[in-house]
Order: structure tokens, then sequence, then C-alpha cells
């Protein structure tokens, strides 16, 4: 195979389209649907990870972030941590992996709008090849009383264009595989959350301001929520991340309502800050959508529970290993909403026990050792 990128990428669509198997992937997207609306299921989603494709080539995260040909491989078929499904694995093992891409630039699509720089740090900052994008915080209240005052801002950023044309790019070349264009879907790039682009776009100082100065806090998150919202509403059109009932492919697994918050943030202050500055906003923007939406939360964030859980128009949590699954899965059950996504050890998926223990209302992603144990694991999930 030539290395020529374009070249390789027409050869693994190409492979892709040879391989996708159009049934499966509705039985797959049905699969995600009732689980999150915690329906009975025949076995609740595992998406499989840990297999490498190593007859394709994959870019250095550098290379990728201004060439959207490189990116759509990587994002193909080699996922942005190993450990994770990708869309070439799942559709050669054919597990519950709902195929999705989105336009990998990192976290600063949000604060880029409002000025602030990114910064791509490699092996020169003792980080790995490939290190994702950080921000450039714009500092304390003399920076950001003027971003307050001037309100929301042009969405015209040069981060915010390379994402549109990153995302048109792959619309573009998908629609030349008709079966790829129909089961691969493009989904939202990083949007972050509210609290985590205040968070971004402030720096570490934000946490004394949460004492010093509330209002001002509370002042900065009404522009967050209304930048998030306005930038959901511009992404939408350039997705195909649609699934039926109010759900959307988001954060590699099926979410409900029409966009994933992420609160990385607020595993750092307390339940009772969680509840000041961080869920009136969140439900401020989950309510501008038909449907809703989920959240993500990042870190040990088990003291925010109830606090998280009792958010209106949360159809699905997505959360990191250092949370309780088992106690969440009892609180949120109460409440109708989902577990998206799920780190699950592969033991239990060959024992069965998780479907004792999770019989519905939850996806799950576990790890393999290669394609062999992948597939010897799904012979006992489809049994």
């Amino acid at each position: 195979m030539t290395h020529e990128p374009m070249a390789v990428l027409n050869a693994v669509l190409a492979w892709l389209e040879k391989q996708i198997d159009l049934d499966h992937r509705a039985e797959v997207e049905k699969r995600h649907r009732d689980a999150m609306y915690w329906r009975p299921t025949d076995h609740p989603p595992v998406g499989i990870g840990g297999i490498p494709l190593e007859q394709f080539p994959i870019y250095p995260y550098r290379e990728t972030f201004d060439d959207p040909v490189k990116m759509m491989v990587n994002e193909l078929v080699h996922p942005l941590y190993p450990e994770d499904p990708s869309v070439g694995s799942s559709v050669l093992l054919k597990d519950d992996f709902p195929l999705q891409i989105r336009a990998n630039h990192g976290l600063g699509i949000i604060p880029s709008l409002f000025g602030a720089q990114y910064r791509i740090a490699g092996p020169e900052a003792g980080l790995s090849e490939g290190a994702m994008p950080w921000v450039v915080p714009l500092g304390g209240p003399e920076n950001i009383v003027p971003l307050i005052d001037a309100g929301l801002p042009e969405l015209d950023s040069s981060l915010l264009s390379r994402v549109l044309e990153t995302m048109s790019f792959y619309r573009e070349k998908l629609s030349e595989y008709p079966k790829c264009s129909q089961a691969i879907h493009i989904t939202q790039p990083d949007l972050q959350g509210v609290m985590d682009n205040a968070h971004l776009l402030w720096g570490a100082d934000l946490f004394v301001y949460l004492y010093e100065e509330p209002e001002l806090i509370h002042s900065l998150m009404d522009l967050m929520t209304q930048t998030e919202i306005a930038m959901v509403k511009k992404l939408q059109p350039y997705t195909t991340e649609q699934a039926s009932e109010d759900c959307v492919y988001l954060h590699w697994g099926v979410c409900r309502g029409s966009l994933l918050l992420k609160n990385d943030i607020p595993a750092m202050i307390s339940a009772e800050m969680y509840a000041e500055f961080v869920r009136p906003y969140d439900e401020q923007v989950l309510r501008a959508f038909s449907g809703g939406g989920s959240i993500h939360l990042g870190g040990g964030g088990d003291h925010c529970l109830q606090e998280l859980a009792s958010t209106q128009n949360l159809g699905s949590v997505h959360l990191d290993p250092q949370s309780s699954t088992d106690t969440w899965y009892e609180a949120l059950r109460e409440r109708n909403i989902g577990l998206v996504d799920i780190v699950h050890p592969k033991e239990e998926i060959f024992s069965g026990q998780y479907k004792q223990r999770f019989p519905t209302g939850v996806s799950f992603v576990t790890e393999v050792s290669g394609l062999e144990e992948g597939q010897r694991l799904m012979e006992v999930i489809d049994r």
C-alpha cells in the first residue's frame, strides 16, 4: 500500500465498505437505545478495545491537527487511546461499538472564541507524541470582565473554522462510500462543559474567586452557558450524529439528548458548590434542546452524585473509572437515566456476570489483549 495519505484513506474506506454489515449496525443502535431507556436487552451493549489495526499507518497527532486526511485515517482505525474501540476493530469483531468519528482538535474550541491560545505539547515537554492540545488561560478579572461585558462572541475563530472544515471533509469523503456514509457517524467535537470552559479561560485561580467574587463567576458561567448553546446549534448541521428516540452518537457511545456536557472540574469542588455554580447552568443548556442531553463526570465525582442525578432534562451520564458504577447505577435507575460507555473489566464480560449485575440501563467498553481474545469474547457475548 502506498503511504500517500489520501491513498491510505481511500484504502481504509474501501476496506470498511466491504466489512460493514448495515443490519448489524441497526441492531447495535437499537441495543444502545434500549439500554439508555432501561428497556430489556439481549445483553447490555459492549464495545471492545485493545485491537490494533497494524495494516494501516498511524499519524502523529501534531500531523493530524492541520490535515483532515490524516486525522480521518486515525479516527477510523486508530482510537485516541489504544485501549478503546475503533471503527475498524468494531466492524471486524461485529461488537457493539457505535461507529463514530469526530474532528479531534482538542478542548480549546470554545476558549479560542474568546482569544485564548491553545498549545500542542509533546516529548519536549515530557509528554507523549500523541498528547492533546491545552489552553493557555487568560488570567484574572482584568481579562475576564471585558469578555463578560462584550457578551456572546462571534463564532468564527480560526480553530472553529478548522473544525468545520474537517467535519465538512468527513461528510464529503464518506459520501463516496454508501455503507460507510450510513454506518459511520460524524459527532460533535470536544466542546467541554460550562464550568470546564470557564476554568480553561480563567485558570486555577477561578477556584479562589468562587469564594471571593461569586457574582463575577456567575456572570462568567452565564456567558459560557449561552456560548455552549450557540456552539451546539452551530455544529449540528455539520454532524451526522442523530439516532432515533432523541439520542445521538457521541463520546464513543449513544447518548440521550442532543449533546454531552463534559464536567471534569466539578469533581474538584464540593457538592454545595456544584449545586450553586454548575447544575443551574447545565440545566439551562439541556433545556435549550429537544430531549435534553447528557453529562460526562470526570474524576472521582461520587460526592456530587445526588446533585448531578437531580439535573433536569438529563438523559444519560458518562463516568470515569474512578466513580462507583454500582452506586450510580442504583441512583440513576430510580430516575430512568442511562449510564453510557462505562469501562468494565473483561473478566466480568467473559463470565457473564455483567448481565446479572447490569441487565440494562448501561453500555460498556472493555479492553482485550488483541484480535483473538476479542473474537473469543464476542462468542461469549453472542451466546
